[in-house]
């Protein structure tokens, strides 16, 4: 708009005017690589101009409807996509949700609108923040109240610092500094909101019945604003708010995230108790970062109850060590970890780094013996393996075994578990029913499916009617081995792993228990369409 100014002022005839002003905007998608907001914006302004040029007046939600359309014909698939879905949300909010409010509810002054103008973008993004993202920055309405003034001076400023760069780079450079500033000051408010707390609202990935019952009483409000006092306008907006973010609980939950060659293992559950065993992968980089805290906040977890490390080897705790260091910048705090209570010789370097960031973290660091006990609710984890001081230097050999009971649904948690401590375990089932652990209903088979653990001795004891395996695909153990397959099939339990149905979810509920996975189908393109199979307990 600046430039059809100034073409303006020059007296340029009015279709030459709006040709080059639609044409520099045009260069300027095209440098910046006309993504769906720059292709938004370009077909409304280029509408705005055209309405100049034949008399017509400019309508805000027409342009953007008309926008959406030609976005939509060339790329339908742009429907699901979160750039798309941000952008005209954020003009809808203008348009529709803040003229409604203004007008019935809220006086005209310049803050009031400011305040309204933040808010009404929020709330009209809220859920696509939600559904992509999982998780809101309750500070950014505010953050928006310096930011999106000040726009107007960092173009303005670049523009400038472009054209004296042209003339002379010491110029550019030297007229570049003043925007520099202002970036630089927007840094240090976002950091300033960072260190404020609750800096990040953690809600989980809501249903879809939960964002039709958000925006229909948002659509509620437009339409009925002008019967609306201002009291009941907020609780209409506090009630959408709730119905978005409410997570009711759904029995026990099981998760083994699809980490490659590795294990991570999430659990929840009716009194909203929420624990991770293990936590870690070796053939997948920042598997933290991309797929264990993006999981959880899915999941709407913002704290964990518990983090049971089996034993320290790096595949199943390096995403661990990414949760404690983290904790209080942003991340996903821990509020206890657990670690096997063994001898000096199996506490290596890996363990005692553990213990040291859960102490610069201030988290609780609590050890795990055969007979300790967690409860949550109706959850109990019983642990059954190491021995209290075990000695020994093989960490797989004192992998943490844990024993879960919910109600008739039963499941054995066994890390790494081989060699003499599965002989242990296995004895320990044979010559006692002090654990009842005979035909659980589900196992979590020890060493990512190796060959040389969970022997046809172990799985007589148990009898499982499910087996879960955590493995990576084409991993160069060639884990699971075929004879631990073998194995498995001769007990007659229903096999699932990792490998072929990327992430493994069981729920329990009302004596019922299901299995949730992915398939990829082998057509060139990799597909995950999802399944669900039920068993009764």
């Amino acid at each position: 708009m600046g430039m059809y100014g100034a073409f303006r002022r020059m007296r340029l005839p009015k279709a030459v005017n709006i040709i080059l002003t639609i044409g520099l905007m045009y260069c300027y998608g095209v440098m910046t690589g006309m993504g769906i907001s720059m292709l938004r914006a370009y077909i409304m302004f280029g509408l705005q101009l055209i309405a100049k040029l034949v008399g017509r007046t400019y309508d805000l939600m027409t342009a953007v409807t008309v926008a959406a359309l030609v976005a939509l014909i060339g790329q339908p698939l742009y429907i699901q996509h979160s750039g798309f879905l941000f952008s005209f949300g954020a003009v809808c909010g203008i348009g529709i949700f803040l003229p409604a409010v203004q007008e019935n509810l809220f006086g005209g002054s310049r803050l009031e609108k400011a305040l309204l103008s933040g808010a009404a973008i929020s709330l009209s993004t809220l859920p696509v923040y939600l559904c992509f993202y999982y998780e809101f920055p309750p500070y950014s309405v505010l953050l928006n109240l310096v930011v999106i003034p000040c726009m107007t001076f960092v173009l303005a400023g670049g523009i400038l610092a472009l054209f004296a760069a042209a003339c002379y780079l010491p110029f550019g450079a030297l007229a570049a500094y003043p925007v520099h500033l202002l970036l630089a000051f927007y840094k240090k408010c976002c950091g300033l909101c960072l260190s404020l707390p609750d800096h990040t609202w953690i809600t989980g990935c809501p249903a879809l019945w939960q964002v039709i019952g958000f925006l229909g009483i948002v659509a509620g409000i437009i339409a009925l604003n002008r019967w609306l006092s201002r009291l009941l306008f907020w609780q209409c907006i506090l009630c959408a708010l709730f119905i978005l973010t409410v997570r009711l609980p759904d029995g026990l939950q099981i998760t083994m995230m699809d980490v490659g060659q590795g294990d991570c293992i999430y659990l929840t559950g009716d009194s909203g108790f929420h624990m991770l065993i293990d936590g870690g992968s070796s053939d997948k980089s920042d598997v933290a970062k991309y797929q264990i805290m993006p999981y959880l906040k899915h999941e709407g977890v913002s704290y964990l109850d518990a983090v049971v490390v089996t034993h320290p080897d790096s595949d199943h705790i390096n995403g661990i060590r990414v949760l404690l260091e983290e904790a209080d910048t942003g991340g996903i705090a821990v509020g206890t970890l657990y670690l096997p209570d063994v001898g000096d010789a199996g506490r290596n370097e890996a363990y005692h780094e553990l213990e040291r960031l859960a102490g610069e973290a201030g988290v609780e660091v609590r050890y795990l013996s055969a007979g300790n006990a967690l409860h949550c609710g109706e959850v109990m984890l019983t642990c059954m393996h190491p021995q209290k001081g075990w000695n020994t230097e093989e960490v797989n050999a004192y992998s943490t075994v844990l024993y879960l009971t919910y109600g008739d649904f039963t499941t054995l948690f066994t890390g790494d578990l081989e060699g003499a401590g599965e002989d242990k375990v296995t004895a320990a089932i044979q010559a006692s029913d002090e654990y009842g652990l005979h035909n659980i209903t589900l196992l979590k088979v020890a060493h990512h499916g190796s060959g040389n653990s969970t022997d046809e001795a172990f799985l007589e004891a148990v009898s499982p009617q499910i087996s879960l395996i955590s493995s990576g695909r084409n991993n160069r153990y060639g884990h699971p081995h075929a004879e631990l397959l073998e194995r498995l099939e001769n007990t007659g339990c229903h096999i699932y792993g990792t490998q072929e149905c990327g992430a493994i979810t069981v729920r329990v509920r009302g004596g019922r228990v299901r299995v949730e996975g992915y398939i990829d189908t082998e057509d060139t393109q990799t597909v995950r369409k999802r399944w669900k199979i039920g068993f009764d307990l």
